[in-house]
């Protein structure tokens, strides 16, 4: 087997998890895709999610800033594994194939975060995100927006990764150092080393924009060993996390589960 058909079956097979966990996310909501209005923030350069939820009845549509288009040397092969994987019908899969693009199958929005001004307020039922805010350049107006664009009443799942995106090891060395060069070096990086907002912040800004937030699911991190390194060279460094007690620093990875209050008006 070639090593491009390896990969491709790899990402496939990633695909179909990934599409899974959502649908689980989602019925861990209360809600139900068939019919519903369903926005996946940040798909990556395939649209498997989005296309197998719009299999199960949904209205689907994407947004990103840099948002994929149609790679004919690339997408066919992938959607006819995704396909094979997948395992039962799914016409929006038969559509992009047949058309080898997808108008007329997704909304495609290219737009930020912060920035979805071509989606009408109150217009989704269901908002979803996988390691997508940690790279958003204004978090708390990034929430704001989504806010605004959710129904009274509909839900977000929103997996962020808080950690150091240069290193993994070092999951919070990008705190290290003050306010000015950290906004520096995110600028510099376009978002994509990671958010240094810390899980409790967000949790903030997701209230503050009007969410009710149902669960939280902590699934990152940092060791012990790491945070006796880490600590003393934050508070030498002048960062304003330096002054943070260690168990709040040791989150690095949630899952936030939310819904919009029903007759609430945006934060925005």
């Amino acid at each position: 087997m070639s090593e491009t058909n390896q990969s491709i079956i790899a990402a496939a097979t990633h695909a179909v998890a990934l599409a899974g966990y959502a649908l689980d996310h989602i019925k861990g909501l209360g809600a139900h895709v068939d019919g519903a209005s369903f926005l996946e923030l940040g798909p990556g350069n395939n649209f498997g999610t989005s296309l197998i939820i719009a299999g199960l009845g949904a209205r689907c549509a994407v947004a990103d800033r840099f948002l994929h288009s149609w790679d004919p040397s690339y997408h066919p092969a992938f959607y006819e594994e995704l396909r094979r994987l997948w395992g039962a019908p799914c016409a929006p899969l038969d559509a992009v194939l047949d058309r080898g693009g997808y108008e007329g199958v997704l909304a495609m929005h290219l737009e930020w975060a912060e920035e979805l001004d071509s989606v009408p307020n109150e217009s989704v039922d269901i908002v979803y995100s996988n390691a997508v805010l940690e790279h958003v350049m204004d978090l708390p107006q990034a929430c704001r927006e989504v806010f605004r664009v959710t129904r009274p009443g509909g839900v977000n799942s929103h997996q962020v990764d808080f950690r150091f995106h240069g290193n993994f090891d070092r999951p919070l060395d990008h705190l290290i150092g003050d306010e000015s060069a950290a906004a520096a070096f995110i600028a510099s990086t376009n978002g994509e080393k990671g958010t240094r907002w810390r899980p409790v912040e967000a949790r903030q800004f997701l209230r503050g924009a009007g969410f009710e937030i149902l669960d939280e699911e902590h699934n990152g991190f940092a060791t012990d060993e790491y945070l006796a390194d880490v600590a003393p060279r934050l508070r030498a460094s002048g960062s304003r996390y330096g002054r943070w007690p260690v168990d709040e620093l040791r989150l690095t990875g949630v899952r936030f589960m939310l819904r919009r209050p029903r007759n609430q008006l945006s934060a925005s």
